[in-house]
């Protein structure tokens, strides 16, 4: 069976918790690709160029101030996230996972005040900094600004870095 999540906490900044988030979306993982013919090859293919843009989604309940600050700073300021998680292997113990975060608020979509009435708030975050740990094991990591890409605990443009004079 799978994992199932159990519980979530989303924290921002080392401050503690955001808001009552009943929903988060991690980023979708996708590279873009073009064809690439050449060197020999009989065919076409499809090489990975680039990751695609990497955003965070959540769903919030009630209005929180703290989300309006957020999504009204300067462009090119962050701020650090952090989801602290723990899923249930059902017929086993429970693993905890932990999501490191740093980007800008982009978008705080807002439904209708309306008196006596819990509203929710949308926002997305553009991401530059993303690190996604399962049971203490680094599974997948992106550090845009600074060339780094990790998948299972190894730094996959080391030598990149390395080759370039940024290591």
């Amino acid at each position: 069976m799978r994992h199932l999540l159990g519980d979530y906490q989303l924290f921002k900044d080392g401050s503690g918790l955001v808001s009552l988030c009943e929903e988060v979306t991690l980023p979708d993982i996708k590279w873009k690709e073009e064809d690439y013919s050449g060197g020999g090859l009989i065919g076409t293919r499809q090489m990975k160029t680039i990751l695609e843009k990497l955003e965070v989604k959540a769903k919030s309940a009630g209005y929180e101030p703290e989300l309006v600050s957020a999504v009204g700073q300067m462009p090119g300021m962050s701020q650090n996230y952090k989801i602290m998680a723990s899923f249930i292997v059902p017929g086993g113990v429970e693993i905890p996972q932990k999501v490191l975060i740093t980007g800008a608020m982009s978008s705080l979509k807002r439904d209708a005040y309306k008196p006596g009435k819990s509203g929710t708030e949308y926002t997305i975050s553009d991401i530059t900094f993303y690190e996604e740990w399962f049971d203490g094991v680094l599974k997948f990591g992106i550090d845009l600004l600074n060339q780094k890409l990790v998948v299972d605990g190894v730094d996959l443009m080391a030598v990149r870095r390395r080759n370039t004079g940024r290591a």
